[in-house]
């Protein structure tokens, strides 16, 4: 595109010179520099017109998953956040979603979070279970404290969230494209159960999508 406004720039001058009034010799001259111009400027229009389909392909794709995405810049962390514009916003809800973290011209992870709500008693969450069609994961605290729990608008919420190991896409993957995932809260002394909504798992999808689209940059 640079060269092409260069160009363009050469042969406004050599209009303008022909306006000034040169030499018969020294007009024919750049009249024939200008026709070469002008021809070098169809090529490069073409050449982008005719760019790689591969990375028109690429580009589109880009686009498309990131126009699905909320963004949030931390600058304390040079972090940004991007999550499915359709994610569940409040933390009064029972919910599982992913997020994706991408560092200034650097790393990019993918979070998980699981939230439990209740205006009951407290669960005391020791560790969470999610059956995908009958196949079943586990979620258990790496370290003390990972499961958290806070009093909050008038209930009691208990939630994880970390980042996702390599070793647990497959289970990501599984929930989001799943016919029927119930995730079971096992606490102290009792059990509560959720079922993971078709809106999160499109959600899921969508962010999954904008993390490898990310991971490319």
């Amino acid at each position: 595109m640079k060269r092409i406004v260069h160009y363009t720039t050469l042969i406004s001058c050599i209009l303008l010179l022909n306006s000034c009034g040169v030499p018969q010799a020294d007009y024919d001259t750049l009249k024939e520099e200008n026709k070469k111009l002008k021809q070098e400027i169809l090529k490069l229009k073409k050449t982008l017109n005719d760019s790689d389909p591969e990375d028109q392909k690429k580009t589109k794709s880009y686009q498309k998953a990131l126009s699905k995405m909320q963004e949030k810049y931390d600058p304390t962390n040079s972090v940004t956040w991007y999550s499915d514009k359709s994610s569940i916003k409040v933390n009064t809800k029972n919910y599982i979603q992913i997020y994706v973290g991408k560092k200034n011209k650097g790393k990019t992870w993918l979070g998980l979070s699981i939230n439990y709500f209740t205006k009951k008693d407290w669960l005391f969450i020791q560790r969470i279970e999610i059956d995908v069609d009958g196949k079943t994961f586990e979620i258990e605290e790496e370290s003390k404290g990972e499961l958290k729990k806070k009093e909050e608008s008038g209930g009691k919420r208990e939630w994880i969230d970390r980042i996702v190991k390599q070793l647990e896409i497959p289970m990501i993957k599984a929930i989001a494209s799943g016919k029927t995932v119930k995730i079971k809260f096992f606490g102290k002394d009792d059990v509560k159960e959720m079922t993971v909504t078709t809106a999160e798992k499109r959600s899921m999808q969508n962010v999954l999508k904008a993390f490898y689209e990310l991971r490319e940059l």
